[in-house]
C-alpha cells in the first residue's frame, strides 16, 4: 500500500517504490523472469500548506522503502502526514486549523491482530468519540480554544445573510486516508461481505418452532453490533439483561454471574431493526399481536 502527500504530484513518487520492489524481485510473476509489483496507492492534497513545489518524488519513495522495518510506526507530521492539517473548513470565520498527521492503532484478539493507520487531513474537527469533545480542529478567531465548526455553521446560517459567507468560504481540498489490516486470512468473498456489513449492515434471523412444520418467521433489517468500542457500559448492560430475560424467560439469581462473565468476555449484542417480516407463521403472529 502506497500513501503519500503532494496531491496529484505525489502520485509520481509511486514509481520509486515500484523500482525498489522490482529490484527486490517482489511482485506478480509475469513470466520470463519478470515480476511486476502491483501496489494500490492514494495521496492527500496538502499543496495549500507551505511551498507547493516541495513534494515527494520517486527518490523519496525509494528511500522510504529502504527505511521500512518492523519497528513501531512513527506518528504525527511524518511520512504521508507531513503536510496534513485539520479544521481549515471555515477560514473566514475562524483563526484557521492546526496540524493533522498520521496515526495508528491496533487490537489483539487471541492470535488475531487488527490494525488501522490513518492520515488525517480533514476539513472539519477531530472529536474524541467517547466524550464527544474536540481534540483538534478550527480555532477561535482570538486563537483561544476551539471554534467548533458545527457551532459556527449553525450560528452563521441562523444569522440573516450569514449563509452567504459560508458559500464563499470553500474548504481546502481535504482527504483522510485509512488503511485497515489484519493477519486473519479472508477469501475475496468473505472480505466483500465484511465490507458490506460495515457499509450497510443487514441481517436475516430465522425463527422456527421446535416442530418445523408448525411454521417459521424471517426477520430482515439493519443490524447494529453493540460492544465496548461503540457503546457505553450501561447501555451494554441493559442489552445483556434483555438477552438474558428473553432466553431464560424469568428473573434469575444467575443474572449477576451472567453479567460479570459477559462483561469480562466482552460479548457483543446484535440489535436488529426489521423492515421486512415474512414466513408461514406471519398470519398467526398478526393475530396474536391484534389480541
Amino acid at each position: 500500500m502506497f500513501l503519500s502527500g503532494g496531491g496529484q504530484f505525489g502520485l509520481g513518487a509511486h514509481s520509486g517504490m515500484i523500482r525498489y520492489l522490482e529490484e527486490q524481485k517482489r511482485g506478480f510473476d509475469w513470466g520470463g523472469g519478470v515480476r511486476v509489483p502491483i501496489v494500490p496507492g492514494a495521496v492527500i492534497d496538502d499543496l495549500a500548506l507551505g511551498d507547493p513545489t516541495i513534494r515527494p518524488d520517486p527518490q523519496a519513495a525509494y528511500r522510504a522503502c529502504e527505511a521500512a522495518s518492523a519497528k513501531p510506526v512513527a506518528e504525527g507530521n511524518v511520512g504521508a502526514g507531513a503536510g496534513a492539517t485539520v479544521g481549515r473548513m471555515l477560514r473566514r470565520h475562524t483563526a484557521g486549523g492546526m496540524k493533522g498527521g498520521l496515526g495508528t492503532a491496533s487490537l489483539r484478539l487471541g492470535d488475531i491482530v487488527i490494525a488501522a493507520l490513518a492520515v488525517v487531513n480533514a476539513a472539519g474537527d477531530v472529536l474524541d468519540w467517547r466524550k464527544g469533545q474536540i481534540v483538534a480542529g478550527a480555532r477561535k478567531a482570538d486563537g483561544r480554544g476551539f471554534a467548533d465548526v458545527v457551532d459556527v455553521l449553525k450560528r452563521s446560517i441562523a444569522t440573516p445573510g450569514g449563509g452567504d459567507g459560508l458559500v464563499g468560504d470553500p474548504a481546502l481540498r481535504s482527504t483522510t486516508l485509512i488503511v485497515v489490516a489484519t493477519n486473519l486470512t479472508l477469501t475475496k468473498t468473505e472480505l466483500t461481505k465484511f465490507k458490506n456489513l460495515l457499509r450497510d449492515p443487514r441481517c436475516s434471523v430465522l425463527v422456527s418452532h421446535a416442530d418445523w412444520w408448525s411454521g417459521f418467521l424471517v426477520f430482515e433489517g439493519k443490524a447494529e453490533l453493540t460492544h465496548s468500542a461503540n457503546t457505553d457500559a450501561e447501555t451494554l448492560r441493559l442489552a445483556r439483561r434483555h438477552i438474558f430475560s428473553a432466553t431464560t424467560r424469568r428473573r434469575s439469581a444467575d443474572w449477576d454471574q451472567y453479567d460479570r462473565i459477559a462483561a469480562a468476555d466482552r460479548r457483543v449484542a446484535m440489535v436488529l431493526r426489521p423492515d421486512h417480516i415474512y414466513g408461514s407463521a406471519l398470519a398467526r403472529m398478526r393475530e396474536a399481536l391484534a389480541k
